[in-house]
């Protein structure tokens, strides 16, 4: 069952600026409008200029944090072998460390910050640095022999790129 519109207000009659003081209170609020359109685009503008201020302070706050979480790791890669020889306390030392890794990793977690990866196993171009190649007959063309340092993504765009050791065949 449809119901059908009605409708009950009658139409309103417009009103012209007829006197000379009606129409200086138009061009009083036609002179308002302008100001505050203009005003709006400039506070648009300025918006738009704090928000890629803001942009490029998080990110070289995520890029510090990502040092952070890079040295932690080469220290864990250096002490990797020698960890079974050392004594308790050292190990406890180690495990605190471990958690303030965690904690860093977290935080980059939390604000989107995701490490770049490579299924295939090759170097992509925008993601992956190769800064060495060698050359292999087993290999492919641009397959990763050696991650020196983890790029990362900040909401799908390249904070850091990936440094790759990679194979290219003449």
């Amino acid at each position: 069952m449809e119901k059908e519109l009605m409708v009950t207000e009658k139409p309103k009659v417009l009103q012209f600026w007829n006197s000379e003081e009606e129409k200086k209170k138009w061009k009083t609020i036609e002179s308002d409008l302008v100001t505050l359109i203009c005003e709006c685009g400039s506070l648009k503008s300025e918006l738009t200029s704090k928000d890629e201020d803001v942009y490029q302070n998080n990110k070289i706050l995520l890029l510090k944090l990502i040092e952070i979480k890079d040295t932690f790791d080469r220290v864990f890669l250096n002490l990797e072998s020698k960890e079974k020889d050392m004594d308790k306390k050292t190990k406890i030392w180690m495990g605190n460390f471990r958690s303030i890794c965690r904690l860093v990793e977290r935080i980059l977690k939390e604000e989107g910050v995701v490490p770049i990866e490579a299924p295939a196993g090759k170097a992509i171009p925008g993601l992956h640095r190769i800064v060495e190649t060698v050359s292999s007959k087993e290999l492919e063309n641009d397959t990763i022999l050696e991650e020196p340092e983890k790029g990362y993504l900040w909401h799908r765009k390249v904070l850091r790129k990936s440094i790759v050791k990679a194979v290219k065949n003449n």
